[in-house]
């Protein structure tokens, strides 16, 4: 049986649309414009995965470079060398870490290669790329895996802001300030019940130098 759609000619179209529409083949436009979909669901996936797999090249090779540079302070580094701030390395970074300690979803630590991506060959660079997209296929994209990872949160950390003024959802940037007073208060309650006495002096000693690593980050805000 024939699944051929004939186009009517111009004088033929005098007939019942309802009855016709119901006889249309099964290759018919729906079925087509539904493969559509699906194909660019598949293209849309394989773009995210490829996404993924360049952050995390990416970050091996920061790792890389922050060896090499340590003539240099690595925050000046990246100000000269980097179309992109200190911010987003840290988040790179924590993406690294999580690939190497197994916490992504199919992404065996194994994957994670001990060289940077500026001392493969291109086989090696390509294959390796590869395997990776392929592991962190369905993740979704960066901002998925961040959230997923809790490198960021929702707007506000608050399911509230769906009821914001005007309906509208503030941003992540726009609500930077919430996000960050907002979780500097449990530190502060920390401090202020005298927990940070507990601390062992090598402990109190990292814990002295993370928080000076952030406050350098708010000196670049001009």
């Amino acid at each position: 049986m024939s699944k051929t759609l004939t186009i009517p000619q111009a004088g033929d179209l005098a007939l019942d649309t309802g009855e016709v529409l119901c006889k249309l083949p099964t290759d018919a436009l729906h079925n087509r414009l539904h493969a559509l979909a699906e194909s660019a669901k598949e293209a849309r996936e394989n773009l995210e995965a490829t996404e993924l797999a360049a952050l995390v090249l990416c970050a091996l090779e920061l790792e890389h470079q922050k060896k090499v540079a340590r003539v240099q302070p690595w925050k000046e580094w990246i100000k000269s060398n980097c179309d992109f701030s200190h911010a987003t390395f840290t988040r790179y970074a924590r993406v690294l870490k999580a690939a190497r300690a197994g916490a992504i979803d199919n992404l065996a630590p194994e994957l994670i290669p001990e060289t940077a991506p500026s001392l493969m060959s291109q086989d090696e660079l390509r294959d390796t790329g590869n395997a990776l997209a392929n592991a962190l296929q369905g993740l979704g994209g960066i901002r998925q895996l961040y959230l997923q990872l809790e490198i960021i949160a929702l707007p506000g950390g608050k399911k509230d802001n769906s009821e914001a003024k005007g309906g509208k959802v503030p941003t992540e940037d726009e609500d930077a300030e919430e996000l960050f007073t907002g979780r500097l208060r449990p530190l502060g309650d920390l401090f202020a019940k005298k927990r940070h006495l507990k601390l062992r002096p090598d402990q109190a000693r990292k814990m002295e130098a993370l928080l000076l690593s952030y406050l350098d980050d708010l000196k670049l805000i001009k």
